[in-house]
């Protein structure tokens, strides 16, 4: 790959990060006019679809999609369920199992767990945008210190006169095209 296109890799990343936050934000759960939440979920949400996934038939995922217009990325998926076993014994959620819950046992979050969920996403999604922008912007303090040792590391194959052909092009592509192997 081409050190502009590591560059530009890193600016895309940068972008959809950015619009999927934008799409995060935009996402709504809604309650109903008494200020009760809905019974299902789906009619809760607007900005993103709820997506139920069966693990071999023992038991559901549940997640949030959210879709964005990326570069490399269109949607944004956010897990919603959690394990039975994780919720503290007073959860009425546990609460509603007869028996003891198993480990496959899962729950779908409520709306504030959701939205915690969200917040979460948003704020790990900040973090990543900010070591992005740091590794764009020590990117040239990074591979021109590379490329200085790969000339003299290509010097010295060709002072000792080395038969091995694929590598000593590999350095030399390296240095002449930007590509790193």
């Amino acid at each position: 790959m081409k050190i502009e296109e590591m560059k530009q890799e890193i600016e895309n990343k940068i972008f959809d990060k950015e619009k999927e936050i934008e799409a995060l934000r935009n996402v709504v759960i809604k309650k109903k006019k008494d200020g009760t939440n809905f019974k299902r979920l789906s009619q809760a949400i607007e900005g993103g679809k709820i997506v139920v996934d069966y693990i071999n038939s023992s038991y559901e995922q549940t997640w949030l999609d959210v879709d964005y217009k990326g570069v490399h990325y269109n949607t944004c998926r956010i897990v919603i369920y959690g394990k039975m076993l994780d919720l503290p014994e007073t959860d009425m959620r546990r609460r509603k199992l007869k028996t003891q819950p198993a480990y496959a046992d899962t729950y779908t979050f409520t709306p504030n767990e959701i939205q915690a969920a969200i917040d979460n996403q948003i704020e790990n999604d900040k973090k990543y945008i900010i070591e992005l922008k740091e590794t764009l912007e020590n990117f040239d303090n990074i591979v021109n210190p590379l490329i200085e040792k790969a000339k003299e590391l290509y010097c010295e194959l060709k002072k000792v006169n080395v038969l091995n052909y694929e590598v000593t092009e590999a350095v030399h592509h390296m240095i002449r095209f930007g590509y790193v192997y």
